[in-house]
């Protein structure tokens, strides 16, 4: 019993070895009638330190063992799904849960805390499927089923997942939202601290693509330091993840591979899972370091991918195309570019890619003598870029624009100068909700949220909340896919 407790508290703290040492103790000292209970509880815990560790194989065996004692314990499954994503990939995950969820998503009471975690492992599952629309459904149908229950139940793993695929689908104002309610669970003692690492390697991720180098930087900083204290495979995915992202950003392409190479050949669980976050950096850092064979075995993996992960199609497309105008075989790039470009709509189309597919076009327009054409794309990819917020991927697209087509300033206040929290209650302006929904939203009070929009109003010459709303949504804030365009 001793021993159980001191794992717990030792998992609360995210140090993963001494969690182990104490549940195996467990195991080995449990009287006959502890073994129930104890038994089923040290397993359970155990198999979740195997998985953060990467070490599936055992993480599976101790859940099925947990479970064959108490088989009514849905932590035990939503561990044992873990293990079977990290072993057999993210859609036999989805297959072993597939039996209980729609009793749950039908359920006419609402459900229980137990199905708010069932839910939360299964978004998870279907965001690494790149299934990125359906998993961010999953874990927000469990954030708001935990709400209604007054209980926490993973709060800071279902925020942090949603973050990461709002990153992806590029809506990354909601990611930066979601991930400091992932940091407030954690912070207030709710979450797991094994976790923490990734939650602050995906701030990162969005403050890479925005610029803004020294909150990466710092957030990094945090994760890696997360990392070394905490142990664990996952932990140090994340934060390679962040190192190759925040490379890509700046143009550092060595740097991608210095990151991503170690994921490639360490060959291990976690890397294996989150590949959906990684493996078009791979391709990308090894055409722009000048490595085209290499890059060419490396897109091949990619479009091999496609299949099981279909939100990489665009990625696909445009690293096809990339190679062939490393070739300099003009023709075959413009026509991988524009298969997936006349492809049509798309759901869990990754909005950085597809932007980088339409600058690349425009390059491979222009230089096939076709300029107007070339123009009208560049200045799609310009506004997706924006839409984003993606400051160094709009520089580098700026400079293929002419100078009667460049980036002005506006005339009034810009959409830089206000901070983020101030972008933030900007945003939710634009979209109608009054002070105290933008309060609850952000989980601070009105007061507060009434101090930020002064300043907003200031910096915008706005001289009241009509102004600012319509600014939002019809002139250089306008609202797309999320975002915001200039």
């Amino acid at each position: 019993m001793r021993s159980l407790v001191l794992g717990a508290y030792a998992m609360a703290c995210g140090t993963l070895t001494a969690a182990e040492a104490h549940f195996a103790s467990a195991l080995a000292q449990q009287s006959a009638d502890e073994e129930s209970w104890v038994g089923a509880g040290a397993h359970l815990w155990i198999s979740s330190v195997y998985n953060f560790q990467g070490r599936s194989r055992e993480g599976i065996e101790a859940a099925r063992q947990a479970l064959s004692i108490a088989p009514q314990v849905s932590w035990s499954r939503a561990n044992l799904s873990m293990g079977i994503a990290l072993a057999e990939g993210p859609q036999t995950a989805i297959r072993e849960l597939s039996p209980v969820l729609p009793s749950i998503r039908n359920s006419a009471d609402g459900g229980s805390s137990a199905d708010a975690l069932l839910l939360t492992f299964n978004g998870w599952h279907r965001i690494t499927a790149g299934e990125l629309e359906a998993g961010i459904d999953d874990c927000s149908h469990a954030l708001a089923l935990s709400q209604s229950l007054g209980a926490s139940v993973l709060p800071d793993l279902a925020y942090a997942a949603v973050a990461s695929a709002q990153y992806l689908l590029g809506d990354w104002h909601r990611a930066s939202i979601s991930i400091e309610r992932a940091h407030d669970v954690t912070a207030n003692g709710a979450g797991l601290v094994a976790t923490r690492p990734a939650h602050f390697a995906t701030e990162a991720w969005l403050a890479a693509g925005r610029g803004e180098w020294s909150r990466a930087e710092a957030a990094l900083s945090a994760a890696e330091q997360g990392a070394a204290s905490i142990g664990g495979e996952l932990a140090s995915t994340y934060v390679l993840i962040g190192r190759a992202i925040l490379a890509q950003a700046r143009g550092d392409y060595r740097g991608v591979l210095e990151a991503v190479e170690r994921l490639v050949e360490e060959a291990k669980e976690w890397p294996r899972l989150c590949r959906v976050f990684w493996l078009p950096l791979h391709a990308e850092a090894l055409l722009e370091t000048g490595r085209v064979e290499d890059a060419e075995g490396a897109v091949s993996a990619l479009r091999a991918a496609v299949s099981g992960l279909p939100c990489l199609r665009t990625a696909s497309a445009w690293l096809s195309g990339r190679v062939a105008e490393m070739r300099g075989d003009l023709t075959h790039a413009r026509i991988a570019y524009e298969r997936e470009l006349g492809a049509g709509s798309a759901t869990n189309v990754i909005a950085l890619h597809r932007a980088l597919l339409e600058h690349s076009y425009s390059r491979v327009l222009n230089r096939m003598g076709m300029a107007t054409d070339a123009s009208r794309w560049l200045l799609k990819a310009r506004d997706h870029l924006a839409a984003l917020g993606a400051s160094p991927f709009l520089a580098r697209c700026a400079e293929n624009l002419s100078p009667a087509k460049d980036i002005r300033p506006s005339p009034r206040g810009s959409f830089a100068d206000l901070t983020k929290r101030q972008r933030d209650i900007a945003l939710l302006v634009g979209r109608g909700l009054t002070n105290r929904e933008i309060a609850n939203e952000l989980f601070v009070s009105s007061k507060t949220v009434e101090y930020h929009l002064s300043h907003v109003y200031g910096k915008l010459d706005h001289s009241n909340r009509r102004e600012l709303r319509d600014y939002v949504q019809r002139s250089e804030f306008r609202i797309d896919s999320g975002g915001l365009c200039e």
